[in-house]
């Protein structure tokens, strides 16, 4: 079921944890954990001693349920193992979140621990007036990743198709493309187009950005653009999570 070296080595971590931990309460967050990651850790914390008085916050997002494919993954039934073995350590503080309503729903299946909803949190900044736009091209941006549910693909064509319009040539776009979907064929197809097509009207940005280059950018956009899989937007906590 577990890989005899990773279930030891991962026992050896959570000690070095365990001993490292003040004394004082504390929280500790396992983000995106998969059924190996809960497996790992409801065995482990019941024979690993952890003298802290410590909340253990457990993440539980897509990466065990497809939401897409409105099935489990593989593992269900070990996911399923981990939750009684969680329901054994009564003397630890252990608590389940998600970021997705519809995602506790399926969750709640297999436990009857309760699922808190845990929306990814949306940072605010004062956005800047309007300009006016009849003397300067209006300005188009997207943030986030080049990935398939984020509507990469789709994004691309729509920018090809208006700059091939007359009246498109005077827009600028600027597209974040950090952590490209390297699996995905029709991701990789447009991610190249659109590095040939580069431009002063068009802008691609393939790293990741600081907070203040965030906003600024954010900032100087007339238009966001959103194109998200209809299926993945209606079960995360929304696309500004970037």
């Amino acid at each position: 079921m577990l890989a005899a070296a990773n279930a030891w080595r991962f026992r050896a971590d959570l000690i070095e944890l365990a001993r490292s931990l003040p004394g004082e309460p504390g929280v500790v967050y396992v983000d995106n954990a998969d059924y190996h990651d809960l497996l790992r850790w409801a065995f482990f914390l019941g024979v690993v001693p952890v003298r802290a008085p410590i909340t253990w916050v457990f993440m539980l997002r897509r990466i065990c349920y497809d939401v897409d494919q409105r099935r489990w993954m593989q593992g269900k039934q070990h996911l399923a193992l981990a939750f009684r073995l969680f329901a054994l350590r009564r003397r630890r503080r252990i608590r389940f979140v998600s970021d997705s309503g519809r995602l506790i729903a399926h969750y709640q299946q297999l436990t009857r621990a309760p699922v808190h909803l845990a929306p990814v949190p949306h940072t605010h900044f004062p956005a800047k007036p309007s300009l006016p736009w009849n003397d300067r091209p209006l300005h188009f941006v997207f943030l986030g990743d080049a990935r398939p549910e984020k509507g990469w693909p789709s994004l691309c064509e729509a920018v090809f198709l208006v700059r091939a319009h007359p009246e498109g040539r005077e827009l600028h776009f600027t597209l974040q493309a950090h952590q490209a979907s390297g699996r995905d064929a029709d991701v990789a197809s447009a991610l190249e187009r659109a590095r040939a097509a580069q431009d002063e009207r068009l802008q691609l940005l393939e790293a990741p950005l600081s907070m203040p280059d965030y906003h600024a950018l954010l900032g100087s956009a007339d238009a966001v653009l959103c194109p998200y899989a209809r299926a993945r937007y209606q079960t995360t906590s929304g696309p500004f999570t970037e």
